[in-house]
C-alpha cells in the first residue's frame, strides 16, 4: 500500500500557526518513519511544495519517500497527477489530506482519502502504543504454572470495567442487520491497515 501524504496540509492542520519550520518538517518525517516501521507499511510518500529544483525531485529520508513538487507546480498539482497516473492501483493507495479538491480527485479515481487530523491521530496512537505495551509487559510476572480461582475472579472483574470504544463496535443498519456493504467492508479493511 502507498500512503500519499499532502505534507504541508497535514502539518498546517496539526501545528499552530501558518509557518512550518524545517524542524517541524524533519520531526514529521521522523514520525512518519517510526509509523512506517511500527505498522510495516511498504511505502509512505510525503509531498511538499517547492524544493531545490524547478521540477519535482525525490529523496529517501529514513525510508520515507520525500517529494518536493518543484517551483513550477504545487504539491496539490503533483498529487493530482500522481493519482491520475496510478488510478489503476487505486485499491493500494490512500491519500492523506484535508484538501477538499484533492479528496474529490481521489474519489473520482476510487482512491480512499483520510482527513489530515484523523491520520495524524492514528499515527500518534501507533507510535505511542508500543511504549505502553512494552512498559506493561515488563511489569507482568508469571509466578505459577497453575491458575488460581482468586486470580481468575480478579481478572474477570477487572475486565468487566474496560470501556469498549465506539470504533470497536458495529452499529446495526436501519434494517437491523449488522452487515456492511461490500464497498464499506473494503474501505474498512483498507483503513484498518493504517
Amino acid at each position: 500500500m502507498i500512503i500519499l501524504i499532502d505534507a504541508y496540509n497535514v502539518l498546517k492542520n496539526v501545528e499552530k500557526g501558518d509557518f512550518i519550520s524545517d524542524a517541524q518538517r524533519r520531526s514529521f518525517i521522523k514520525k512518519c518513519a517510526a509509523y512506517q516501521k511500527i505498522r510495516s507499511h511498504k511505502k509512505i510518500m510525503v509531498v511538499f511544495d517547492g524544493g531545490p529544483c524547478s521540477w519535482p525531485s525525490q529523496e529517501k529520508i529514513r525510508g520515507i519517500s520525500v517529494v518536493y513538487s518543484g517551483t513550477e507546480r504545487t504539491a496539490d498539482e503533483y498529487i493530482q497527477s500522481f493519482l491520475k497516473e496510478h488510478k489503476s492501483k487505486a485499491q493500494n493507495i490512500i491519500l492523506v489530506s484535508s484538501d477538499r479538491e484533492l479528496a474529490r480527485s481521489a474519489s473520482d479515481y476510487n482512491i480512499t482519502s483520510i482527513d489530515a487530523h484523523e491520520f495524524y491521530k492514528l499515527m500518534q496512537e501507533a507510535i505511542e502504543s508500543p511504549k505502553v505495551i512494552k512498559e506493561s509487559s515488563k511489569k507482568a510476572v508469571k509466578t505459577a504454572q497453575d491458575s488460581t480461582p482468586e486470580l481468575d475472579a480478579l481478572m474477570e472483574q477487572a475486565s468487566s470495567t474496560v470501556q469498549v470504544k465506539k470504533e470497536d463496535t458495529i452499529e446495526p443498519h436501519e434494517n437491523g442487520s449488522e452487515k456492511l456493504s461490500k464497498k464499506d467492508r473494503a474501505l474498512l479493511k483498507k483503513l484498518k491497515k493504517l
